[in-house]
């Protein structure tokens, strides 16, 4: 059987609505006839202390990511098996340890500075035994006939490492990594503001959406860096359209069926960020509301709570 599978981000703080559609987009890229698999790096987190390596918070945020994609992607989700890589590990551990170990043999530093994502310099141990596991993962997959690793730039590197490794076992064959980046939907511009307030998260309310789309980065006319038209595009591809409600003075109600009449429109000055920001917020807000009640469930309320309480308590050591 061929395999398709994704690699979910690793646990932060919060789920970003980016790291749900992010996901979403690239398992719509699988072929047809293919099983989809998403794979969450459970263990991977521990080693590399993401969330302060407290199981709790690794656990509560994949449970907050899984609660997103089968929201904003049913029938999608129907069909993806999902592997907790804790579970596949312990499913089989003498065969994964014994991979990972064969991993570290092979490779050299050289190999595992190359496999961070970009920007990343090699600092830790964990680092490395995180490389080597990785490699291990992939390895638990090669029974595929033909396997896919769809990915965004985060995992490229770390992938293409594996298959290289891939070579040394003559009886797996047909891999390859397929790079479909996640859409760029932060509200500021790259290293403006707090990653908190800039991004769209999962649990947000009506009045954190508010609030940060009044914020975002919107200038008139300008097209070259318009997070709202991003925005846009990405309701357009749920809703096929996008409704701006206007006074009649400024050109009264206008409904975009296309990211490039809306991007037109604002270029010209016929559109104002004055009317294109509220028009996004009641978007947005309709786009996550189905979701909420689902948030306030216990074992989800309880997911938020811990990342919260390690949020709170990160923010005392600054």
């Amino acid at each position: 059987k061929d395999l398709f599978v994704v690699f979910a981000s690793l646990p932060r703080e919060a789920v970003q609505v980016e790291d749900v559609l992010g996901v979403l987009g690239r398992l719509k890229e699988a072929p047809k006839g293919s099983e989809k698999v998403l794979w969450l790096e459970d263990w991977t987190a521990l080693a590399l202390g993401c969330v302060g390596a407290q199981k709790p918070c690794i656990k509560g945020f994949y449970d907050l990511l899984l609660f997103g994609l089968r929201g904003l992607g049913p029938e999608l989700m129907k069909d993806v098996r999902v592997c907790w890589q804790g579970e596949m590990i312990l499913s089989g551990p003498s065969e994964y340890w014994i991979s990972v170990i064969n991993a570290g043999r092979i490779a050299n530093l050289d190999d595992i500075r190359k496999a961070l994502p970009p920007g990343e310099s090699l600092e830790h141990a964990s680092e490395v035994f995180a490389t080597l596991m990785h490699i291990g993962d992939v390895l638990a997959l090669t029974e595929a006939t033909k396997l896919t690793l769809c990915c965004d730039a985060a995992h490229e590197n770390v992938h293409k490492l594996a298959l290289k490794q891939c070579e040394a076992y003559p009886e797996v064959t047909g891999l390859e990594v397929k790079l479909v980046e996640s859409p760029k939907l932060r509200l500021l511009e790259p290293g403006d503001g707090v990653e908190a307030d800039v991004n769209v998260m999962l649990t947000d309310k009506e009045i954190d959406v508010n609030k940060k789309v009044k914020k975002s980065f919107c200038m008139p006319e300008n097209i070259e860096f318009n997070p709202p038209i991003a925005w846009v595009e990405v309701f357009l591809g749920f809703k096929g359209e996008f409704l701006v409600s206007r006074k009649p003075d400024n050109g009264g109600d206008k409904t975009y069926t296309d990211v490039a009449s809306i991007t037109a429109d604002f270029k010209s000055g016929v559109l104002h960020p004055g009317d294109l920001k509220p028009a996004l917020s009641r978007a947005m807000n309709a786009f996550l509301e189905p979701l909420r009640e689902g948030l306030k469930g216990k074992d989800l309320a309880k997911a938020q709570k811990d990342l919260e309480a390690f949020t709170k308590a990160q923010s005392k050591k600054k």
